[in-house]
């Protein structure tokens, strides 16, 4: 029997283009869907997977090299038992019945949310019935963009004043200059930071940085995955445990 079901969002944009003659191919972050979804499946939650209208994602490949051999055979074993990650649900399709029967949710990186994720009204749909429903929300690197959702006039942010974790700028110039050819990318603090949220990095994250504040967890980089998925696992089960009170 399934513990509950929590609800993953990954971008399907194959490229990121800085102009009609330079794109560089992208996608979500490997280790940040695989680590998580393997923790998950562990502890008996289904996973359903989504994307902007429903289109099958792509690994990014700036993301192969961060993950290790385990890691990589599970993915692999994943694509093979789970066909639905290839013929993911549709972003814009998920009415409130739906999110209803949806106990979680979880955002991995990579540079394929900087073209889906910004500003998407569909995400903003989906984590403002996370947040008014008290939902445990897991966001990594990248992925927290997702975060940043475009407001109407006078409209609340829901995250105000939330302390948070995500790539930090000093990684994307960085890649900015060996991956990009020099173009530059949506710095995803400086947006949050405009938000309302507070931003914190740990300088030496290797042992996987994240930060809990209400509902949300976020991870700073894919060293992250682990200790975010752990941490989300603990709040389903005690919103799960609440829930059935």
């Amino acid at each position: 029997m399934s513990a509950g079901k929590v609800l993953v969002v990954l971008p399907c944009s194959r490229f990121l283009k800085f102009n009609p003659s330079h794109a560089c191919m992208v996608g979500y972050h490997l280790k940040e869907l695989a680590v998580p979804v393997k923790i998950l499946k562990q502890n008996d939650y289904q996973v359903i997977f989504a994307t902007p209208g429903g289109e099958t994602p792509f690994i990014d490949p700036n993301s192969l090299c961060d993950v290790n051999e385990d890691e990589r055979l599970f993915y692999e074993h994943l694509i093979e038992d789970n066909t639905q990650l290839l013929l993911p649900l549709s972003l814009d399709k998920m009415t409130e019945e739906f999110l209803g029967t949806v106990d979680g949710l979880l955002i991995p990186g990579g540079y394929g949310t900087l073209v889906d994720f910004w500003k998407d009204p569909a995400i903003k749909h989906i984590l403002k019935h996370m947040h008014y429903h008290c939902k445990p929300t897991a966001a990594i690197g990248h992925g927290t963009i997702a975060l940043a959702y475009d407001l109407k006039p006078d409209e609340p942010w829901v995250y105000k004043d939330y302390q948070m974790t995500c790539t930090p700028e000093t990684v994307d110039e960085i890649n900015e200059s060996q991956l990009f050819a020099g173009e530059s990318l949506l710095h995803v603090n400086e947006l949050l930071e405009k938000m309302g949220a507070s931003i914190l990095f740990d300088e030496f994250p290797d042992k996987g940085f994240f930060i809990e504040d209400h509902e949300l967890i976020t991870g700073q980089d894919p060293s992250s995955s682990k200790p975010v998925a752990l941490s989300l696992i603990g709040k389903l089960n005690r919103y799960q445990k609440c829930r059935s009170c």
